[in-house]
């Protein structure tokens, strides 16, 4: 029988001959399997240690989107809270971080400024997570104590430009540096 069951494969003429072969196979494999349990049971009592070790990497990154309309063509005008960037930020480090901004024309006139081509400038301040941000020597550092999963925050804009404007485009650039302690 089992001859039939385990050498299926082989022709009638062979599955004869191997009868006993494939029989005496299974056998064996069904003693051996009835004498696994009994081996265990012999070693009954044992310990064992196991140590499990895993690391989270800390992580600090941002990633920024910038929303459409952003600062208005018209710079004549005051603007209120424009945003210009939306970041999100991600940080598991257990010490928090710092959210540093840096202005280049800010760097050289000592307060943040939309410079012209000409020369003319239009000041301006910037909110970040509605937070005023304060400039010194070209740099706001906003410092977060706590770890954050996908905080986002909106940089928005304000200006007061100066009556009698030349026309023309006026820039600043920003830099937003994004750290881990």
């Amino acid at each position: 029988m089992f001859g039939w069951t385990l050498c299926p494969h082989m022709p009638d003429q062979a599955r004869r001959r191997r009868r006993v072969g494939c029989g005496a196979l299974a056998l064996g494999f069904i003693l051996g399997m009835a004498a696994a349990p009994a081996h265990a049971q012999q070693n009954r009592g044992g310990t064992a240690t196991i140590n499990v070790r895993a690391t989270s990497a800390a992580r600090a990154s941002v990633s920024i989107t910038f929303p459409e309309g952003g600062l208005p063509e018209d710079l004549t005008k005051p603007v209120k809270d424009a945003v210009i960037a939306r970041i999100v930020e991600r940080s598991n480090t257990r010490h928090g971080y710092s959210v540093m901004i840096i202005s280049e024309n800010a760097r050289q006139a000592g307060v943040p400024i939309l410079l012209g081509q000409d020369g003319a400038s239009i000041p301006y301040e910037l909110n970040y997570g509605g937070q005023t941000l304060q400039f010194r020597n070209g740099r706001a550092v906003l410092d977060r104590f706590s770890r954050s999963n996908d905080q986002v925050r909106e940089l928005a804009i304000s200006t007061r430009p100066p009556p009698g404007l030349a026309p023309g485009q006026y820039a600043d650039r920003l830099t937003l540096v994004f750290m881990g302690r």
